[in-house]
């Protein structure tokens, strides 16, 4: 992935200093009303560095792409069509006429440019010689990804695959203007490129910025209705919560539990892709990196680990609903690994609905004590105990903070009331350290956040196949393979990988994510959500918990 690069020398050369555009002017506002929102700035507006979704929120305001995501869907912005290949090779998009604020027509090479600049290990792979210019065996020029005209981007792929998605939300970004400004790119309002609905016209770093409309983005007339928006940089509870009821601010676009209650007409809350639960290691190894070598782990905690109905009975013991409702009201609690907003068969359906859990393979979401204590005595029997006294400690370990240890204790307490279990003991170790003890497969169970890159619903469980990023990538070269590996499984995410008919690839899919859930190495607990707050005379404001942009696309302010 490409490198999160704070950008500390212009951030020090703005600091407590106000950067503004000298032609100011030259952007008359033309839409209507002003809206203010507290949120956080971004790390860089380097556009070729940023990877962060903090900077990718700020471009969705100042840039124009291809596509553009709003509210769960996507739609065409620059892209007039999208030609694919017989084979499905060949994407060739024609773009609209389309130019920069200061009236310079963007082209289709701004767009290869942009790809090439930031492509990365994992993205390169898509394309046609992108491995090999990744690793210095071409040149740029090489790569599948160029431009036939001014108006014709040109992408080849190197396989067939049902994950690219011809609905690129790239950037268009020149060349030119990249190499004139070095690193001073994105560093200042006058270092950055403008093709979107706003051009930023003040960042006092720290403090706050200021976005202008701008008439010359191509979609103007029929969208971003705001002739400002002003981004106040805050991460003061108190202070912001102050701002929104003295009117100061319009939009919170994250609040905590607390401001939520005290202002419950107002909040609203969003769910995230994220999804929390419980991983456990099977593998019966560990690295020590003293050694500098994997070595073996507990032979007997590793046997009940691997034990699948010992696993199902911790899953079913969980009720998850008044879990989520007690420690976290603002997620959703879920019980397979597919989440909700993932994509249907067709448009505006859902996969879960689509696909909803028939068989019984997964642990009901209030949970199920007697089934729980019924696989539990499975397990026992199948280990040879004959009492739960006789289990070895297992370790559950988790992030040094107030709620994971409310959420470790919690399990830790329905387990012991309802299988009788005593032998897990909480481990708790700063996030760095949890982290490196999970890479390096020191923990019995962890408490595992999973994100996928997108929100397909193969997304999520091509992670977890042999070779996998989370399956495997953290174990390279380790002598066991991989946290996880199913055949079958694999076979199912490989095939789906090719089949281009939506019907037929999520039926390849809900075949494969039954198969993960029967075996619970991973039991899903809940998704991540939060809460933001809106005023009154706000409409038509979108938020995704900013994964995707400040969505201002058809919000107005009538005060």
């Amino acid at each position: 992935m490409k490198k999160r690069i704070v950008a500390i020398l212009l951030a020090l050369a703005m600091l407590l200093s106000t950067v503004a555009l000298a032609e100011t002017a030259a952007y008359p506002v033309e839409g209507e009303g002003s809206l203010t929102f507290v949120a956080t700035e971004p790390n860089t507006l380097n556009m070729v560095q940023a990877s962060s979704n903090l900077d990718s929120a700020v471009f969705y305001l100042t840039s124009a792409m291809l596509y553009r995501p709003y509210n769960g869907n996507v739609y065409p912005e620059l892209a007039a069509k999208c030609d694919v290949s017989e084979d499905k090779l060949t994407y060739t998009y024609t773009l609209k006429d389309a130019v920069y604020s200061d009236g310079t027509p963007i082209v289709a090479a701004d767009f290869a440019y942009y790809m090439i600049a930031t492509m990365d290990g994992t993205s390169a792979a898509y394309y046609k010689n992108g491995t090999k210019y990744m690793n210095g065996e071409c040149t740029a020029a090489d790569v599948g990804i160029y431009a036939k005209d001014e108006k014709t981007l040109v992408v080849e792929l190197e396989m067939l695959t049902a994950d690219f998605s011809p609905e690129l939300e790239i950037y268009p970004l020149q060349q030119a203007f990249v190499e004139a400004k070095g690193e001073q790119l994105g560093g200042t309002p006058a270092d950055l490129m403008y093709s979107g609905p706003y051009v930023l016209t003040e960042w006092v770093y720290g403090s706050y910025m200021t976005f202008k409309k701008n008439p010359s983005y191509v979609d103007a007339a029929a969208s971003f209705p705001l002739a400002e928006l002003r981004l106040i940089h805050s991460v003061d509870e108190s202070g912001r919560y102050s701002m929104f009821t003295s009117g100061e601010a319009d939009v919170l676009t994250f609040i905590s539990e607390e401001t939520q209650q005290m202002i419950p007409n107002q909040a609203k809350q969003y769910v995230s892709d994220a999804m929390q639960g419980l991983e456990f290691n099977t593998t019966g190894m560990m690295f020590d990196a003293a050694q500098g070598t994997f070595l073996p782990r507990d032979a007997e905690v590793t046997k009940v680990l691997s034990n699948e109905n010992f696993r199902k009975a911790l899953s079913y013991a969980i009720n998850r609903e008044l879990l989520v409702m007690v420690i976290n009201p603002s997620g959703l609690p879920v019980n397979r690994l597919v989440t909700p907003m993932a994509e249907g068969n067709t448009d505006g359906s859902r996969f879960v609905e689509d696909y909803p859990l028939t068989a019984d393979y997964a642990a009901p979401i209030t949970g199920d004590a007697e089934a729980a204590k019924a696989y539990l005595a499975k397990a026992l029997e199948e280990l040879g105990y004959a009492s739960v006294k006789d289990l070895p400690t297992i370790k559950y370990l988790c992030f040094e903070n107030g709620a994971f240890r409310l959420m470790a204790e919690t399990l830790q307490s329905e387990w012991k009331s309802i299988l009788g279990l005593e032998c897990i003991e909480i481990e708790m170790k700063p996030v760095q350290d949890a982290v490196m003890s999970m890479v390096f497969l020191n923990y019995d169970i962890y408490f595992q956040s999973v994100s996928s890159s997108s929100a397909t619903p193969r997304s999520f469980l091509e992670q977890w196949k042999t070779g996998g990023a989370i399956s495997d990538a953290m174990q390279s070269g380790a002598p066991f393979g991989s946290v996880y590996s199913n055949a079958e499984f694999d076979a199912l995410v490989e095939q789906a990988m090719f089949e281009f008919d939506t019907a037929k690839r999520q039926a390849l899919i809900a075949q494969a994510e039954q198969i993960m859930i029967e075996e619970h190495i991973f039991v899903p607990i809940l998704l991540q959500g939060g809460y933001y707050a809106v005023q009154d005379y706000v409409q038509g404001f979108v938020s995704v918990g900013n994964q995707e942009g400040y969505m201002f696309n058809h919000t107005t302010v009538t005060k």
